[in-house]
């Protein structure tokens, strides 16, 4: 007969939601052994029914996710030009990320995604760290998703610019 013992845990609503984070991020890249994710999945579970306005901010995922974290790398990487440096490795750039990446998505799908789709380059130095920069349709992608003025309109054209309008009294 085997005992189950329960712990108690008292938490304060950030560290609560740090934890569901990390119990989700956990999960989302596979980095719990398959007899743990049933008791990591209750977890998420418990912790949604007390605080349960969280699902009403819950993480995006899927294409949204993944969507989300590329504009989100590409601006760390355009960030870190700002400041001098033309190529970031992959974990200077998870850290760069921080929040603005979406729980339950990971940084090495989004960057091998993002590299097929020729948003980045990656090379690898000869100690196998992975050295990432912004490719040309990476900064074009973030200058039409963010700038506004190169937004693509319902029927695919491309809107035009207008001048802006200035009355002088």
């Amino acid at each position: 007969m085997t005992v189950t013992r329960s712990v108690r845990l008292q938490l304060s609503e950030d560290e609560a939601r740090a934890l569901h984070s990390a119990v989700g991020e956990a999960i989302a890249a596979g980095l719990l052994p398959t007899q743990r994710q049933d008791a990591a999945r209750t977890v998420l579970d418990r912790l949604g029914r007390r605080v349960p306005d969280w699902l009403d901010r819950s993480p995006v995922s899927g294409e949204a996710g993944y969507l989300v974290a590329a504009d989100a790398v590409l601006r760390a990487l355009l960030a870190a030009e700002g400041r001098g440096r033309d190529t970031l490795t992959d974990v200077e750039l998870a850290h760069a990320l921080g929040d603005d990446k979406p729980a339950g998505v990971t940084i090495d799908h989004v960057l091998r995604r993002m590299q097929r789709e020729q948003l980045i380059r990656g090379v690898r130095s000869n100690d196998r760290t992975l050295w990432i920069t912004t490719a040309r349709a990476g900064r074009q992608r973030l200058s039409v998703t963010h700038d506004g003025f190169g937004a693509v309109g319902r029927m695919g054209r491309r809107r035009r610019r207008r001048p802006a309008r200035v009355d002088f009294p």
